[in-house]
């Protein structure tokens, strides 16, 4: 995985108000609310394939469309409403753990709730 991946995770921890992270939480294939890179953003939104989408109620101060916003300029992207467009690494790690190339981050189906 490429060390890009986690400088980009942890900027938008930032922008959510949360500690870095030293490593990828685990996560489920293929499931937008549950990936690792939707679970190392604290569960503050869901990952599409070009894209982070920020949940309303987070408890913060800014809106969603407020940390879109930051966590574009973060990643050096641009923002669509609460959507801020993911990095090329963010883009490609999504991808490549969706197609099984990450297996120690894939959550154990036991752990999983349908």
């Amino acid at each position: 995985m490429s060390p890009d991946v986690l400088a980009a995770v942890n900027a938008a921890r930032k922008v959510l108000g949360l500690r870095p992270l030293k490593g990828m939480p685990a996560g489920r294939q293929k499931d937008a609310c549950y990936c690792p890179l939707a679970n190392a953003l604290g569960g503050a939104g869901e990952v599409f394939s070009f894209g982070f989408r920020i949940y309303e109620g987070l408890g913060l101060d800014a809106t969603p469309e407020q940390l879109a916003h930051e966590m574009a300029a973060a990643w050096g992207t641009y923002r669509l409403g609460r959507e801020a467009t993911l990095p090329h690494s963010l883009r490609q790690f999504v991808s490549d753990f969706d197609k099984g190339k990450y297996r120690h981050l894939e959550e154990p189906k036991e752990n999983q709730v349908a």
